[in-house]
């Protein structure tokens, strides 16, 4: 530790949303390294959903369950697990809805770690476009939602 970092004292969870294309799970990654932290990104547990789906008989009901949210209750759970062991989390997901920002809350209480909730934004509209049409993340959900 660098004596420019302050000491922390137990748990932390720190939850990156933001748009679709705005950075989120390169900051997140980076950050989490840097720090020693876990990292859970909903894009990759609803990959790993979706793919699953892919197999199994009953896929539509499995692709219809991560759409209404299913990656964000196993984010929660791998995030409480982690906390209740006194590691570090960062979490990254869109986190628009009140829904979705109360839960992260609330895992953080059951857990007595520290919050910080962090929204990135990408200023420039341009960019974000062509981020948001050109990342491989985005492509590959948008063929897994396809019937």
């Amino acid at each position: 530790m660098r004596a420019t970092e302050p000491p922390r004292t137990g748990p932390v969870l720190v939850v990156i949303g933001g748009l679709p294309a705005t950075g989120k799970s390169t900051v997140g990654r980076a950050v989490a390294r840097r720090f020693g932290a876990s990292y859970l990104g909903i894009d990759t547990i609803r990959q790993s959903l979706y793919a699953f789906a892919e197999r199994d008989a009953d896929a539509d009901a499995l692709r219809h369950a991560v759409t209404l949210g299913l990656g964000y209750s196993v984010a929660y759970a791998l995030a409480e697990d982690l906390l209740s062991q006194g590691q570090c989390v960062f979490a990254e997901c869109v986190n628009s809805r009140k829904v979705t920002r109360d839960a992260w809350a609330a895992v953080a209480r059951r857990t007595a770690a520290q919050f910080h909730e962090v929204e990135l934004i990408c200023s420039d509209p341009a960019e974000h476009a062509h981020r948001a049409t050109t990342r491989t993340v985005a492509l590959a959900l948008a063929l897994a939602l396809t019937p």
